[in-house]
Formats: structure tokens, sequence, C-alpha cells
């Protein structure tokens, strides 16, 4: 494929990572790599899960901005490594993936990949998820904004 000043890949490629994200954002960026965490997830695997089915199963995406203070990152990691490790062992739960934004080290992003909105409900209902949101509680900076998707098609890689 030959890039043109006007391609989207072009725009990418010759700005550059730093300016591409200073200038769309990282949930922008998250987004863009959405199919390819699903597919990298769904081709891995979870250790011990026979049970997990292809990405093209997921109907719903989170993605949760999360601002963490300074001198809390550590405290907040530590919480982060405990609920993502529980939460991908739940049912109705695709991928699971946690993010830094590479120009702010305390703004955290989950990206999400659900089965249905029920799977989500039990997510937030589980005693993992409950835990976690009182270490936020503490850590945070600032309000979380959660936002919640519907995948209107997945293309089979």
């Amino acid at each position: 494929m030959k890039h043109t000043p006007s391609s989207p890949a072009s725009f990418v490629v010759n700005t550059g990572k730093r300016a591409f994200l200073k200038q769309t954002g990282l949930a922008v960026a998250a987004l863009a790599a959405v199919p390819m965490l699903a597919v990298t997830a769904a081709a891995k695997g979870k250790p011990g899960d026979t049970k997990k089915k292809p990405s093209g199963d997921a109907k719903k995406l989170i993605i949760a901005i999360v601002p963490v203070k300074k001198d809390e990152t550590k405290k907040f990691r530590a919480a982060a490594k405990a609920v993502v490790k529980a939460t991908r062992k739940e049912p109705g739960n695709v991928s699971y993936e946690l993010l830094v934004n590479p120009e702010k080290k305390n703004s955290f992003y989950f990206i999400e990949h659900w089965k249905d909105q029920e799977a989500i409900e039990a997510h937030f209902a589980a005693e993992h998820f409950k835990e976690f949101g009182k270490v936020l509680t503490e850590v945070g900076d600032g309000k979380a904004i959660i936002t919640i998707y519907d995948i209107a098609a997945v293309k089979k890689v």
C-alpha cells in the first residue's frame, strides 16, 4: 500500500508516536489497538483456561481512564496487578489489559473486552473488583472515566 500525505497511515508514520498521542489522546490510540489486543489475548489464552472463547465473541468494550496520585503509582500498580489477574479468570471476560500513558506515567487505561453486559455486571459485583475500588478511593487523583461501548462488528484476522 502506498502512503500518501492524506492517508491516515501516513499521518501516524510521519508524525511519530509522541505527536500522535498528544494530538489524538491515548484513548484513541487504545481504540485503534483494540483489535490487536483482542487477537493477542485470544491467541495466547490464559494459563489453565481451556474454555476461553475467541475474541469475536466479545460484545462489549470498556475503556477506563484512571488518574493516580503521582506518589501512589506503586500501590496502584500492585492492586491493579491483582485485579487484572483475578478478572482474566472471570467467565465472561475475553481480554483485560492495563496500559500506562507514556506521556503521563500516573494515568492508566484499562482496555476490557466482555462477552455481554451481564458479564460486566458480574465483574462489578466481584469481591476482587470491590477491593480494587477501595484502593482507588485512596490513590485516585480525581474521577475515573469509564465508558462502555457496544462492539458493532468484529473483523476476523
